[in-house]
């Protein structure tokens, strides 16, 4: 891929071997792209990049095949990034964007952007500034079977939209989904509706819930949720 990072300077990844030898001591200091393994195998090659200017909005662009984006890399990194305006056609099979915490807005997708990832989870925990999920954000996602934890601590939400799984029919699990999500309100998406609803399974059925809905006081109807869907820990 290629990244213009708006001041002027276009860089390549993977980087050369020569170059990769000379920055692997700094490999790990921000977000990793795994197709260095082409390079290196095993080593996620970590990307840095210094503004000259100082407390100014950029906008990074980045094309070609990424399979994974991830923060979890670069404490350092976390803060500066503050909107997705467009998430590409880049071939994503993972996105990591945890604790996140200046992170306000995320985009709404095209049809192909997510059709390789399988799982979601703790994609946005923590990013504490988020106030709204596009409401077809995982419209076309019919092979993710994992939510665990994808918005747990986004305190600052404040609805979920009515469809937001409805085109995901293949998802077993919604652990601590919106755990801590102090600020919901609204109608709660009743996910405990799905899969095996007989009554020995109703709280711990298909798809798993366990704590979904942990702290989220606020939603209509938070005493008629399931107690195993809104408990502090998830017992299965």
């Amino acid at each position: 891929c290629t990244i213009d990072w708006s001041d002027g300077e276009v860089e390549s990844y993977p980087l050369a071997s020569t170059e990769l030898a000379q920055n692997e001591e700094n490999s790990v200091k921000i977000a990793s792209i795994e197709k260095s393994v082409k390079i290196a195998k095993g080593l996620s090659l970590g990307i840095e990049h210094v503004y000259t200017e100082k407390n100014v909005e950029k906008t990074v662009v980045i094309n070609g095949e990424v399979s994974s984006i991830d923060s979890n890399h670069g404490g350092t990194t976390r803060g500066k990034i503050i909107e997705i305006e467009q998430w590409g056609e880049i071939g994503l099979q993972e996105v990591y964007l945890g604790c996140c915490e200046n992170l306000r807005k995320i985009a709404s997708p095209s049809r192909r952007n997510f059709e390789n990832v399988t799982s979601f989870a703790w994609t946005f925990q923590f990013c504490t500034s988020l106030t709204q999920i596009p409401e077809n954000l995982f419209a076309n996602c019919q092979n993710v079977i994992n939510f665990n934890s994808t918005f747990s601590g986004c305190t600052s939400l404040n609805q979920i939209p009515e469809n937001l799984f409805a085109n995901c029919p293949n998802v077993t699990r919604f652990i601590a989904t919106f755990y801590d999500c102090t600020s919901l309100t609204g109608a709660p998406i009743e996910l405990w509706t799905r899969g095996d609803n007989s009554e020995k399974n109703y709280y711990q059925g298909t798809p798993n819930g366990g704590c979904c809905y942990y702290n989220c006081t606020r939603l209509n109807g938070y005493e008629s949720i399931p107690s195993y869907w809104k408990q502090e820990t998830n017992n299965n």
